[in-house]
């Protein structure tokens, strides 16, 4: 069985693609199914039998891509060339008899596209920041740092395969309002989940035997006969013919972050998605087999592969390039219609946050002995420093239980304010 569900970013989202904290840092364009299987362990304890939910693979929690055009999204393929002064004009490098009669080919290497050759990069942007020094109460010298982040808005589509369990429960734990990715504690990772129905996915074509393209729709952890990590794809399944002349893939290794024991995991050594293998020729169980997942980590949306999918059976092709505006308002907006529609969306997500905040106060005001000064402080910390968490830590410590702070500090710090200004008129 499968389900599809779709994430809106309420806020940028960081997604790193390696536990780096200094150098040429990788960041991700997707969203990993690990991170959407995260979510869902959280209620680790609350499943009565969590072995078959996290570890059987019985629940498979799919990569999340960008829509375009309403339509699901995939890595550019890894086969994709284009003529090095025509970058219009796109050829699956597979499909070539003789390469060289199309002058110089380059790779295409980044953005997603659809069933339809639409195509689309994620936007992105960059944030400077600085550490905070507590001794002096400013930015801490010497101590500059970025991020780069999905734009706030942006929507993605994800899928969950299950066998056996109940995903009624599993949804109960995934859908609403939750954090994601890197730094969720305080400007950035707010989403929103919800169901999705009508996704057109590519279509597969399986009575194709002869040179059949594979498609690496995920990240493909492969394991030799003697379980040792390996990068070679004949260890995609038994008996396969790999026609390694024609096969382009790209190696990726990473060290994964497990946050429910707060430690590290051992590396892991992968086949990177969009990447593009040829078999010479298989049988249709082969196939079948293949579709259900091949190597490790299935759980976490490893080992996804689209057989034979269309846009790797066209020799030559256009790609057509999408704007966000196309997929938003086709009609040409000005200084004061941009202007007007940034300020009804914040007004939006204003009102979703006071909203929270009133549940908030009705189900813990009883907790809470502080005086309305006392949050008139905590609202004044929210807009005077560059890291209000720790100070609105500090400022709480000894006057509340600990659980209760904690409470508090995991929601946004606008979420705070709100909170806070809400509190006073409580009290008064």
């Amino acid at each position: 069985m499968k389900r599809f569900y779709k994430i809106k970013l309420l806020s940028d989202l960081v997604l790193k693609a390696s536990a780096n904290n200094e150098g040429n840092i990788r960041y991700l364009d997707y969203i990993p199914g690990s991170a959407i299987l995260g979510i869902v362990a959280r209620e680790y304890e609350s499943f009565e039998n969590p072995f078959d939910v996290f570890h059987s693979s019985k629940v498979r929690f799919k990569d999340a891509t960008i829509l375009i055009k309403g339509k699901k999204s995939y890595k550019v393929p890894l086969s994709f060339y284009y003529e090095k002064l025509n970058p219009e004009s796109f050829y699956n490098i597979h499909m070539l008899k003789d390469i060289f009669s199309k002058g110089q080919l380059k790779q295409k290497r980044s953005g997603y596209i659809n069933e339809d050759f639409e195509f689309r990069e994620v936007d992105m942007r960059y944030s400077q920041k600085s550490a905070y020094d507590k001794k002096k109460r400013r930015s801490k010298d010497g101590s500059m740092f970025g991020y780069r982040s999905i734009e706030k808005g942006s929507e993605f589509v994800f899928e969950i395969e299950y066998d056996g369990v109940d995903i009624d429960q599993i949804e109960k734990a995934l859908l609403g309002k939750r954090h994601i990715g890197k730094s969720k504690s305080a400007e950035y990772g707010y989403v929103e989940i919800s169901k999705i129905e009508g996704i057109k996915e590519v279509k597969e074509n399986f009575e194709k035997l002869e040179n059949v393209a594979l498609y690496f729709n995920s990240k493909v952890a492969l394991f030799d006969s003697e379980g040792n990590p390996t990068t070679d794809v004949k260890w995609i399944l038994d008996g396969v013919e790999v026609d390694y002349s024609k096969t382009q893939i790209k190696l990726y290794s990473y060290i994964p972050y497990n946050e429910k024991r707060k430690y590290f995991d051992s590396e892991r050594f992968c086949i990177d998605k969009g990447s593009v293998v040829i078999l010479k020729r298989a049988t249709k169980e082969q196939l079948e087999r293949i579709k259900k997942g091949v190597g490790a980590f299935l759980s976490e949306g490893f080992g996804d592969v689209l057989v034979n999918p269309s846009f790797l059976q066209k020799e030559k092709f256009d790609l057509k390039k999408v704007e966000i505006k196309d997929e938003v308002n086709s009609i040409h907006e000005g200084q004061i219609t941009l202007f007007l529609k940034q300020r009804k969306e914040k007004e939006e997500y204003i009102d979703s946050l006071l909203k929270d905040v009133d549940e908030f106060i009705e189900n813990y005001k009883d907790w809470y002995k502080l005086s309305s000064s006392q949050w008139g402080r905590i609202r004044a910390i929210c807009r005077s420093f560059d890291n209000p968490k720790e100070e609105i830590r500090e400022y709480l410590d000894k006057k509340i239980k600990k659980e209760l702070i904690d409470l508090i500090i995991s929601k946004d710090v606008k979420f705070i304010e709100l909170l806070a200004m809400n509190f006073q008129k409580e009290l008064k």
